[in-house]
């Protein structure tokens, strides 16, 4: 706060970090704003905030709940991104996609009934159409307007993906600081 930093984001929060942010908001220590994405692979908070009937934008002007966010594939320094090409020297190695898609359209379509904004990590270009196939899929089963899908990262967008967040109104939430704090691993790894 002393710095200019008003407001944050805290992706892939575990229930455990959201019950501190509870209470150090009630002890009045909470100087910033914070929007809380929760971690969807957290099974118990995912479920509590289904069963709890939680929404996006559950709280106060400073402590809010953003959305919840799965993660579909790995990271592109680490050589674990999903890619449609192989990494360099590494033939076998086009990454991994971490989810299984109909469970990701579920998550989705649940996530979406119940007024939860959805956040997908996706780095490598494989994992980006994995993610727009998903969202595109649970919004035909269950369209919802201005539904704020996010990919995060959103590294590695061919043309032809760029074309489809477009149309499915799916949001590219990228990572500016990956090009300087990761550029160099990222230009080897590929």
């Amino acid at each position: 706060a002393a710095l200019g930093v008003t407001s944050i984001q805290n992706s892939t929060t575990q229930a455990a970090g959201f019950a501190a942010y509870q209470r150090l908001h009630a002890a009045g220590g909470l100087k910033v704003r914070v929007g809380v994405i929760a971690n969807g692979h957290d099974e118990g908070f995912w479920q509590g905030l289904l069963g709890a009937r939680m929404r996006s934008g559950l709280g106060d002007e400073r402590l809010r709940l953003t959305g919840v966010e799965w993660v579909a594939d790995g990271a592109t320094s680490a050589r674990t991104a999903a890619w449609h090409a192989p990494y360099q020297g590494e033939p076998e190695n086009r990454g991994a996609v971490l989810m299984d898609r109909d469970d990701l359209v579920e998550k989705v379509e649940t996530a979406h009934r119940a007024g939860l904004q959805v956040c997908v990590d996706a780095m490598g270009d494989r994992g980006v159409d994995f993610v727009i196939e998903a969202f595109e899929a649970a919004l035909a089963r269950f369209p919802v307007e201005d539904h704020r899908a996010r990919i995060e990262h959103c590294c590695a967008v061919t043309p032809q993906a760029v074309g489809r967040l477009k149309r499915a109104g799916i949001v590219a939430s990228t990572a500016a600081g990956f090009a300087h704090d990761l550029g160099a691993a990222h230009l080897a790894a590929r």
